[in-house]
């Protein structure tokens, strides 16, 4: 090791620079991470755009190898100096009922608006010792991170998918309890969207649609080869009935909206397209407005979701170690740490929509 750690750090909106930092002091319960790579997140994006957690150290989609690790550390997460390993996000209490069910997503102390809150991605560099996000030669493994070991065969670009796939898991199987003979309808093109066609195939679903947008064209056309029966043009006319089509007039039994759509236009086509007693499960953020009389009328349930329980991630690990192949196949652009800004931009979709997933090497 160096004698100082060199981080990416947002300084401001759409601004990052180089930072050294010094090594943390370790004690029995913590760890350091020699991050390999990390991923940039539509989440990432965003906070860039804004701005308004700098300054701080963004990523959270890490992978890397444990560098150092305190004895009881080693005993809590069960790794050894050495292993490789993924970190999920949240830092959660690990003592109430949500982190006993691995439910640390729901932890109170988890919470990004709850006092003195810890997130990987989310914290300022004020925060001793500062090393709280992926754009970073190491990460600090605080106490209470929660961390999964990566299967040997997985490359570093393939681990760092490991996250969004749990989100699609979680979404799709998860939350919309999809089984045997289930008709899925899934909105999304992105990287999300294709993992929870995987989930829904793997949790035994006979149909499944695929629905993008004209300008997510490059990324519709791989639901077919992900395993989709169909795949939509959501921009173009008579959308409805084509999934009415494609599901006997029946309508789908589960719908997934992996869009983050604000505008209420998924949602509404999501009510539509629904048959009696469907669950959708919707990504949207902000106020959506919905039709209650047709709900009601159809026997909807509505499930509004983030993010993913650790049962998830477990089982995006086994899917990436199933469908390796499937997964490399995907668009990646990584960079080194010195174009942090360029990676964040790249995994915009409005900036770089032809990349499945861009990510930062900090050793590059």
């Amino acid at each position: 090791m160096g004698a100082s750690v060199l981080a990416a750090v947002m300084t401001g909106p759409g601004k990052t620079e180089l930072r050294e930092y010094p090594f943390p002091a370790m004690c029995k319960d913590d760890g350091l991470l020699r991050v390999e790579t990390c991923g940039v997140s539509q989440t990432d994006s965003d906070l860039f755009r804004r701005g308004d957690l700098a300054p701080a150290i963004l990523g959270h989609e890490i992978v890397g190898t444990v560098e150092r690790v305190g004895s009881a550390a080693a005993a809590h997460w069960q790794v050894k100096e050495g292993d490789r390993v993924i970190v999920q996000e949240y830092v959660p209490c690990g003592e109430c009922d949500w982190c006993a069910q691995g439910e640390y997503r729901l932890c109170a102390r988890a919470q990004v608006t709850a006092p003195n809150a810890l997130r990987l991605g989310m914290t300022g560099v004020d925060v001793t010792p500062g090393l709280w996000g992926g754009f970073a030669q190491y990460l600090y493994l605080h106490p209470r991170c929660v961390v999964h070991r990566v299967p040997d065969a997985a490359t570093d670009s393939l681990a760092i998918l490991t996250l969004p796939i749990a989100n699609g898991v979680q979404w799709a199987a998860i939350e919309g309890e999809i089984s045997s003979g289930h008709a899925v309808l899934i909105f999304g093109g992105g990287l999300l969207g294709l993992a929870a066609v995987r989930a829904a195939l793997a949790a035994g679903a006979s149909t499944v649609i695929l629905c993008g947008l004209a300008r997510e064209g490059e990324r519709l056309a791989l639901g077919k080869p992900f395993g989709a029966n169909f795949t939509f043009n959501a921009d173009e006319e008579g959308l409805e009935d084509n999934i009415l089509a494609a599901t006997d007039r029946r309508g789908a039994d589960v719908i997934v909206d992996t869009t983050d759509d604000t505008s209420g236009r998924v949602a509404a086509t999501a009510i539509k397209s629904a048959a009696i007693g469907a669950r959708l499960v919707l990504g949207g953020i902000g106020l959506v407005p919905l039709h209650l009389g047709e709900i009601r009328r159809k026997y909807l349930t509505i499930k509004p979701v983030r993010g993913h329980s650790t049962v998830a991630v477990n089982r995006a690990l086994e899917i990436l170690e199933n469908d390796a192949e499937l997964f490399h196949s995907l668009s990646c652009a990584l960079h080194p740490l010195s174009e942090t800004a360029m990676a964040i931009r790249a995994g915009d979709f409005d900036a770089s929509p032809g990349i499945i997933k861009a990510g930062v090497r900090p050793w590059m």
